[in-house]
C-alpha cells in the first residue's frame, strides 16, 4: 500500500509539473532567444496533437506552406526584433581587424592498400603510388 501511495504521489507531482510547464509556454510571452524557438515549437506541436485527438487530419507540409504563403505578413509568426547591438568602441582602442583568410588550396583524399581513408593538404604529402587515385576535395 505504501508503494502505491508513493507512486501516486510522484505521478501526480510529475503531471502537475508538466501542466505548469504547459501553461507557462502557453501564457507567458518571452523574448529570450532560446525560449522563443522552444515556445514556437511547443505551440505548433501542441496544436497538432490536439488536432489529432479530435480526429482531424493533420495537413501535409505542402498544405502548410501554401497556407503560410497566402497568409498576410502581419499574421505570420516571427521572432520579436532583437535589441540593437551596443556601439563598438573607438577604432583607436580596438585591435585591427585580421586579414581575410586566403582561399584554401584543395585537400585530397586517398585510400591505401588496407582500405583506410587518408587526407592530405597537398599532392606532395601523398605517397607516389597513391597520387594517381587521389581525389580532390575542392568544392
Amino acid at each position: 500500500m505504501k508503494s502505491l501511495v508513493r507512486f501516486l504521489f510522484w505521478g501526480g507531482l510529475f503531471v502537475a509539473i508538466l501542466f505548469a510547464l504547459d501553461q507557462f509556454l502557453l501564457r507567458v510571452p518571452t523574448e529570450a532567444p532560446g525560449l522563443v524557438e522552444v515556445r514556437t515549437f511547443y505551440l505548433d506541436f501542441r496544436e497538432r496533437l490536439l488536432r489529432l485527438g479530435k480526429g482531424g487530419e493533420s495537413p501535409s507540409i505542402e498544405d502548410e506552406i501554401e497556407r503560410a504563403a497566402k497568409e498576410p505578413p502581419a499574421r505570420r509568426a516571427s521572432a520579436p526584433p532583437r535589441p540593437a547591438a551596443p556601439p563598438r568602441p573607438a577604432a583607436a582602442s580596438r585591435p585591427p581587424d585580421p586579414a581575410p583568410p586566403e582561399p584554401a588550396s584543395p585537400r585530397y583524399l586517398y585510400v591505401d592498400r588496407r582500405g583506410e581513408l587518408h587526407f592530405a593538404d597537398t599532392l606532395e604529402e601523398i605517397p607516389a603510388s597513391y597520387r594517381r587515385e587521389a581525389q580532390s576535395l575542392a568544392r
